[in-house]
């Protein structure tokens, strides 16, 4: 079977994972040849003024392979959850890929803003990465001021 065939899963983006997602993403982009020159545009700049700067940017966009700009789109399109639909109506997948990174780089700013809402500690139960050694969970106490908790171990 030919690498290009051979689908690669990866959970879609969703609300809360696009650092994940955008990773799995341009690899996947990558290995489909459709990341560079297509959704990842670039220009020398060296000596350049920005009006020469703006002009060879504009150059390289117009010259991108129609087809491979409607493949890289509709590869993102089939790997996110509906809710991600609404950012990207463009048809240009660089675009796209710009309006989520946007979206969800803003609401990771207001979820890690929103953390000073929570009390100076918190604790929660999650399951023990090592597994297998005694209790299946163990409590990780955290303090919004950088020490953690988990089961023995303190980290910073």
């Amino acid at each position: 079977m030919s690498d290009n065939i051979r689908t690669v899963r990866f959970p879609r983006l969703a609300d809360r994972n696009w650092p994940e997602w955008s990773i799995m993403m341009e690899a996947e982009l990558t290995r489909l040849d459709l990341w560079f020159d297509i959704v990842d545009v670039d220009v020398a700049r060296d000596g350049k003024t920005e009006a020469e700067i703006l002009a060879a940017m504009t150059l390289a966009l117009s010259k991108r392979d129609k087809s491979k700009l409607a493949k890289a789109r509709a590869e993102m399109i089939l790997r996110v959850e509906e809710s991600q639909l609404a950012h990207m109506e463009s048809r240009d997948p660089r675009e796209v890929w710009r309006n989520l990174e946007s979206v969800h780089r803003a609401q990771g700013f207001a979820t890690s803003r929103d953390l000073n809402e929570f009390p100076d500690h918190a604790e929660t139960r999650v399951l023990d990465p090592v597994g297998g050694l005694g209790d299946p969970t163990r409590l990780i106490r955290g303090s919004i001021t950088g020490r953690i908790t988990y089961g023995s171990r303190n980290y910073i």
